[in-house]
């Protein structure tokens, strides 16, 4: 465990109906974005911006910057700001966080999270990474895609993909503990589609 130690203002407290103090979720954004490695904190802000999302007082991305903005100057405020570009409240899960990051990093296109793909006007399915350019789909497949029905209606997704012309990688835990072998993946197909100069 790590121990940090800053001053907190009034303002960035606020008490939950349980009556526990916790800082606001721009503060803790902050901290997050200051404190932890880039791609743990990506998909961090990545779930609280899709939490936000959802809740009428959630997270945004707006305020996130303007958050970020306030604290110019101060420790961490390089990094933090560096994180924002990264950040992207469609992310579903921080495997596909990790992933994109890896992406970056590695000097590749962004892809685009949750991405609808359409065929004559029919709705194939909604993707978790894809780069349109190439016809180049990554999808992270987590424990539930591995039951026996799921993993059906997820082969067959794929296949009516695959006939629509797009390529699909197709990710487990497994992959994500070599994320240059993840990466090294993409590049070739995006190389191959002619989108990589």
């Amino acid at each position: 465990m790590q121990v940090h130690r800053t001053d907190v203002r009034p303002a960035e407290i606020w008490q939950d109906e349980d009556g526990v103090r916790v800082t606001t979720a721009v503060r803790t954004a902050w901290d997050v974005a200051t404190l932890e490695p880039t791609a743990a904190a990506v998909a961090l802000l990545d779930g609280m911006l899709r939490h936000g999302r959802q809740a009428a007082d959630g997270l945004s991305v707006a305020a996130l910057a303007a958050g970020f903005v306030r604290r110019s100057g101060q420790w961490g405020s390089r990094r933090a700001n560096a994180l924002l570009p990264l950040v992207d409240d469609r992310a579903m899960s921080p495997p596909e966080s990790r992933v994109r990051v890896a992406c970056h990093v590695a000097g590749l296109p962004h892809p685009v999270p949750q991405f609808r793909v359409y065929e004559d006007g029919v709705l194939l399915g909604q993707v978790d990474l894809a780069w349109p350019e190439a016809k180049l789909i990554v999808e992270y497949e987590g424990a539930y895609h591995f039951d026996g029905v799921q993993i059906d209606k997820d082969d067959a997704r794929y296949d009516r993909l695959v006939q629509a012309g797009w390529q699909v990688v197709r990710l487990s835990s497994v992959d994500l503990r070599d994320l240059d072998a993840v990466v090294a993946r993409i590049r070739t197909v995006l190389a191959d589609a002619g989108v990589l100069t």
